[in-house]
């Protein structure tokens, strides 16, 4: 249970989730600064980050929590040596878009429809394969439906999908459909693709 002085920490502090889909057109240098800077106001300013990096059966996530309860050794040593090292890492739509599901109800940042932190950020960074292989809707759209984003419209939530610069002019989709025709919760003309 979750006691009145463990809400108003939380409502002083920021709450992060980023979702990578590391593929070979990904620009490493520019997404290690994102992840960087993410980690760092996370620890400096004792706030939620949750980093779920998509590696076919074995996503790599790492948590940095207020309580000290996560894995935040792991950031440097795994996920950004990972990012580093390797070319690009499978993307399985199923398990990605299940484990996020899980991951975000686990460590919560809702409570009765209203956000409980000051600003929640759910970036998203991806290239053109993740279109091509159709994972906008398998995974972004299923996502933005189960957990109900729509109805955090005028709330200090920020649901962002980033695409690599390069790749940004040729993403395979229907026009006016970046997430698919189904157009769950009228995504489509509520998240636009931003270049970084």
């Amino acid at each position: 249970m979750i006691t009145a002085s463990a809400q108003d920490d939380d409502a002083s502090k920021n709450y992060t989730f980023i979702y990578i889909a590391h593929d070979v057109s990904t620009p490493i240098d520019r997404l290690s600064d994102k992840l960087r800077e993410a980690y760092r106001d996370a620890v400096q300013f004792d706030n939620v980050a949750i980093f779920y990096m998509s590696n076919g059966h074995n996503p790599i996530i790492v948590k940095v929590l207020p309580s000290g309860n996560d894995n935040r050794d792991d950031f440097e040593r795994v996920l950004m040596n990972e990012l580093q090292e390797m070319n690009s890492h499978d993307v399985d739509s199923e398990i990605d878009a299940e484990a996020i599901i899980d991951l975000l109800s686990e460590n919560d940042f809702e409570s009765y429809g209203y956000i409980k932190y000051a600003l929640v950020n759910l970036n998203f960074y991806i290239g053109s394969l993740f279109w091509t292989l159709g994972d906008n809707e398998n995974i972004i759209s299923r996502v933005y439906f189960v957990l109900d984003i729509a109805k955090f419209k005028n709330q200090d939530l920020a649901f962002n999908v980033f695409c690599n610069q390069e790749d940004i002019d040729n993403l395979n989709y229907e026009d006016g459909k970046p997430f698919g025709d189904k157009n769950v919760c009228s995504i489509n003309s509520n998240i636009t693709i931003l270049p970084y």
